[in-house]
């Protein structure tokens, strides 16, 4: 007799392009429809992704929160969760957090869970105890939480009073079908940077790092984001190099601008985990990252690439010049970190773990 499907509606703050909507799309298109029947509901509106989703033919229900308290929102969730009547309610990042996992919980939903994809550094200091204590509160609704990281892990534990048997550690995957190993490198002439252009990634930092690189170069910057104009404005001081802004990319191209590149540099101050590392690593580049948490567990200094302190220009600098006079060197670790992305990061290890967890969860 053949079990009956197991329901699971994903709730998400929205779907534009990010590592949390990238994860969310990953589960969607690599489902099992005989396994699961899905459905994603938005809580603030929908997004460049929307389209994308809607190809799946699963319900997509969006929504656009236009008051700070939302209450409305938390009506409509409630009664679109009483008519799916899923068996879990899926939350990802902070609005669908609060908003998702209290009106799954007054709906009764047998289960709730959360994937925490960051440790939400980005917060303003007159917001984060607040956002921390909502985050406290609705946690303990949820039966368990999913970090991306070990970094993120930790933040869970330390900040939000995540006790550690609730948190189930689960790294991001990536298709490897879609990166491919680029060719060697024989001269270090061109850099990449891809992500969005904001604070958090540190753009700025690479760019007052190649003030202090003589040799010319030429640097690729591959997103869009709130600190466009700036790091235009701060790329025209650089005189010494070439710098170009390309605007986001499809996925489908990442792994054709990332092969193209000598040297990535991901000088991020803060992360849950990198997709961007991970994508490096499998289509072979050097990777110059910087220490911090989730991203040095993708990123292993010496071995897979070379880690330098966030916020450093002078060190990043240094490494960029190292790097320079010792491209056998760059080409070793290339290689080294597409196998370790192989072995550690693989999509289809992430969709087992998140089908075995919902198994798990519901005796099913």
């Amino acid at each position: 007799m053949l079990q009956p499907k197991l329901k699971i509606c994903h709730i998400i703050t929205s779907v534009e392009v990010g590592g949390a909507e990238k994860l969310l799309f990953d589960l969607f298109s690599k489902n099992n429809p005989r396994a699961h029947s899905l459905s994603l509901i938005t809580v603030v509106k929908g997004g460049r992704l929307a389209e994308k989703f809607k190809q799946f033919l699963y319900p997509l229900f969006v929504h656009q929160k236009k008051m700070r308290l939302g209450l409305l929102i938390f009506w409509q969730i409630y009664r679109q969760l009483k008519k799916i009547k899923p068996d879990i309610v899926h939350t990802h990042l902070f609005a669908a957090d609060f908003w998702g996992i209290i009106a799954a919980w007054l709906a009764r939903v047998p289960v709730i869970i959360s994937t925490e994809h960051n440790t939400n550094q980005n917060i303003e200091e007159f917001e984060k105890p607040f956002r921390r204590w909502l985050k406290i509160i609705v946690f303990q609704k949820c039966h368990k939480i999913i970090a991306i990281s070990q970094g993120v892990r930790n933040y869970l534990i330390t900040e939000l009073k995540v006790p550690a048997k609730k948190i189930v550690l689960i790294y991001n995957g990536v298709n490897d079908q879609q990166y491919r190993a680029g060719p060697a490198i024989k001269k270090i002439q061109r850099i990449g940077i891809f992500g969005r252009l904001c604070p958090q990634k540190g753009q700025l930092d690479a760019l007052n790092a190649l003030l202090l690189v003589s040799q010319k170069l030429q640097i690729d910057f591959y997103g869009d984001g709130p600190d466009l104009i700036q790091l235009r404005q701060k790329a025209q001081q650089i005189s010494q190099h070439q710098i170009f802004f390309h605007s986001v990319v499809s996925p489908e191209m990442v792994s054709e601008k990332m092969r193209a590149v000598d040297l990535v540099l991901i000088p991020s101050r803060w992360e849950g985990l990198s997709l961007v590392a991970i994508e490096a690593g499998l289509c072979a580049r050097s990777i110059v990252a910087t220490d911090i948490p989730g991203l040095n567990e993708v990123v292993i200094n010496q071995k897979t690439g070379w880690l330098v302190p966030p916020r450093n220009p002078a060190a990043l600098a240094q490494m960029i010049d190292f790097l320079l006079q010792h491209t056998e060197l760059a080409n070793s670790y290339g290689q080294a970190a597409r196998t370790r992305a192989l072995q550690i990061f693989a999509l289809n290890d992430m969709i087992k773990k998140y089908c075995t967890l919902y198994a798990d969860l519901t005796n099913k």
